[in-house]
């Protein structure tokens, strides 16, 4: 790797992003702690970890959507709705696993999750976005654990 100046490399963070992480990478391996974009870093990690709440929310929406449609339309009940419901459920537990700090993050992923069902829910019905309630009406402990049949 050519030695670039710590401006070049911060410089890199703006216009080659995917450099900029392999320039990070063998900066650290080679402990030259002076030349890290230490800001960039910071900002970086925080938004990875972010993301990973959202990539919780995002499956707890998905499984509060189907439920609510389970419940709300028993009539309409598809295998798709209940294979959701299942995938849903598992990959929750697989990036819990993975993941077990984000437990701690576990109530701010569920009202997040909860409003984007109900995006969901608008989108796939004829609900009315105003009768939905505005907290999720499933605990964690039902959504994850209740009986799902056909």
């Amino acid at each position: 790797m050519r030695i670039l100046t710590k401006r070049e490399i911060q410089k890199l963070y703006e216009e080659d992003f995917y450099l900029w992480i392999k320039t990070q990478i063998e900066l650290l391996k080679e402990k030259r702690w002076e030349l890290i974009d230490i800001e960039n870093l910071i900002e970086e990690l925080e938004s990875m970890g972010r993301s990973e709440i959202r990539s919780l929310a995002s499956y707890i929406g998905i499984l509060f959507a189907h439920l609510y449609k389970w419940d709300q339309f028993p009539e309409k009940r598809t295998r798709s709705w209940m294979n959701s419901i299942l995938y849903s459920r598992k990959d929750i537990l697989k990036l819990l696993k993975k993941q077990p700090s984000l437990k701690s993050k576990l109530n701010e992923a569920i009202e997040d999750g909860w409003d984007e069902a109900k995006k969901i829910i608008v989108k796939d019905t004829d609900i009315d976005y105003r009768t939905l309630p505005d907290n999720s009406p499933y605990t964690f402990e039902d959504a994850m654990n209740r009986k799902i049949e056909l």
